[in-house]
């Protein structure tokens, strides 16, 4: 079983991109407002520290996908994608 979370903010398009690319390929997800939980934003901001470039400013939406992390729906529905044709082609 997949373990996802979308780090998402109110009237974010790409979180509710990515949250739409997971429901399509069926896949259940956490939602975690960076907003109204102050976990969550920090669990951003710690994730950009460790494996963005410095001084790069963090953004919505983050999303875990069993160990790993996308920055942004973009990163997300390209992972998306090529695990679809790899299925298909299996």
């Amino acid at each position: 079983m997949t373990n996802a979370t979308v780090f998402t903010q109110p009237a974010c398009g790409g979180c509710a991109f990515a949250a739409a690319d997971l429901r399509r390929a069926g896949i259940q997800f956490a939602e975690r407002n960076v907003r109204t939980d102050a976990d969550a934003a920090e669990a951003v901001r710690q994730l950009y520290l460790e494996l963005r470039e410095p001084g790069v400013v963090p953004e919505t939406p983050v999303i875990l996908l069993d160990e790993q992390v996308f920055f942004g729906a973009t990163e997300l529905h390209e992972h998306l994608r090529r695990e679809a044709r790899t299925q298909a082609a299996a």
